[in-house]
C-alpha cells in the first residue's frame, strides 16, 4: 500500500497537478458504522493542471451527500458558458 501511495504522489508531482478545493461535505468516505466505530475520511480529491485551471478559473468542486454508497460523489462545475458566435451580416450592393 505504501509503495502505491508513493507512486501516486510521484505521479501528481511529475504531472504538476494541483488539487481543487472542494465545498460541501467535509469527509468524502465513511465506514457507515455508529458510535465509536464510525470512521470518516477525506479520500476523494479532484486534481487539474495549471493550464486547465487557467482555462476554468471559476471552477468549483462540490462533495455531495452520499446516497447508497460509502463515498460522496464529487461534482465539478466549470461555470463555462458557451457563447454562440453571431453571424455577421454582409450587404453587398450590385
Amino acid at each position: 500500500m505504501y509503495s502505491r501511495m508513493t507512486s501516486f504522489r510521484k505521479l501528481i508531482n511529475d504531472c504538476a497537478l494541483i488539487e481543487l478545493d472542494s465545498k460541501g461535505c467535509e469527509f468524502t468516505w465513511s465506514n457507515n458504522r455508529e458510535g465509536d466505530d464510525l470512521v470518516k475520511e477525506k479520500l476523494d480529491h479532484a486534481f487539474c493542471s495549471l493550464d486547465w485551471s487557467l482555462l476554468y478559473p471559476s471552477a468549483e468542486v462540490f462533495a455531495l451527500p452520499s446516497i447508497g454508497s460509502d463515498h460522496c460523489p464529487l461534482m465539478l462545475h466549470t461555470h463555462y458558458q458557451f457563447v454562440k458566435p453571431q453571424k455577421i451580416f454582409h450587404y453587398e450592393a450590385f
